[in-house]
Parts: C-alpha cells; structure tokens; sequence
C-alpha cells in the first residue's frame, strides 16, 4: 500500500512541476528582443536597406528567431517598410494609427527612435491571429544614415517590465 501511495505523491508531484514550470521558459524575453533588433540594424548596415527590407519581410527569412520577427519603419515618410507579421500594413503610412486605448503608437516609436536612438515603449492591439487587443512591449532602434527603425515587439508585457529585464 505504501508503495502505491508514494507512486501516486511522486506523479502528483510531477503533474504540478510540469503545471508550475515557468512557461515563460519558452517564450521570447526582452533580452532576446533587444538583442534581435541590434543584429537588424548590423544587417541593414551591412547589406543595405533594400536587401535587408526584402529579408525582413520573409517570416522565415535570417532575421526571424522563432516566434520574434522585426518590422522596419521608414521616419521620414511614415511608411511601414516591412513587418512579417502585418504584411496588410506594409507600404502604408502608419504614423497616425492608434491602438485600442486611442495612442498613436507607430509616433511614439519613432519620438523614442530619434531622441534616444533606441528604448521601449508599449501599446494595446491584437496580437496577430489574436480576438482580443493585449499589451505589447516593443524595442526599437534606429538604423544611422538611413532614416530606418526596426523593431520587435512581446505581447503579454509592459514597457518598464520588458525595459527592467532586458538590463535597461
């Protein structure tokens, strides 16, 4: 009886590791953003805009690390280069879209691009293949010379949380 009684602790204890285990394990953290958005802007330097533009607009392209994808924002026109994940969006000016709580989220990028050079902000939208708007922490940098910011966004987090973990 003992026997099956400890067999029985030890599955019951392993169903709640399993439960319990940090699934954040799993997803992108604020680090592996930041870092993405940096090896973006070396990219872009080193082939170019339009080369990294096409890269970037491929899901699956060399700048895609598992679920994180950069967009590419042109500050001089407004319009969304690229983004993989809203392909609708691409071409168009976006400067003036705002999110579910009214902010005009595109701006605030790129304010944050051309004062700091890079940082984090958040906004409220509907992650792609999502019903319902969630926030999103999104790191942009700026890309010297070409007028270009890149940025990879996390849903499921605020700008201060993501801004604190990435060692900001």
């Amino acid at each position: 009886m003992a026997s099956i009684v400890a067999k029985s602790l030890a599955f019951v204890v392993l169903g709640l590791m399993l439960l319990w285990s940090p699934a954040h394990a799993r997803e992108p953290r604020p680090a592996q953003a930041k870092a993405l958005v940096k090896a973006g802007v070396e990219y872009v330097l080193k082939e170019g805009p339009e080369a990294a533009i096409l890269a970037l607009n491929d899901p699956e392209g060399p700048l895609s690390r598992g679920p994180l994808r950069l967009f590419a924002l042109d500050t001089e026109t407004g319009v969304l280069r690229a983004d993989p994940l809203r392909p609708q969006l691409v071409g168009r000016p976006v400067l003036d879209l705002t999110d579910a709580k009214g902010k005009v989220y595109y701006r605030a990028l790129v304010e944050i691009a051309l004062d700091k050079g890079s940082g984090w902000s958040d906004h409220f939208i509907v992650p792609p293949g999502g019903r319902w708007a969630d926030i999103e922490a999104v790191y942009v940098g700026m890309v010297p010379g070409t007028g270009l910011i890149l940025g990879c966004g996390l849903f499921d987090l605020d700008a201060p949380t993501a801004q604190a973990q990435s060692g900001d």
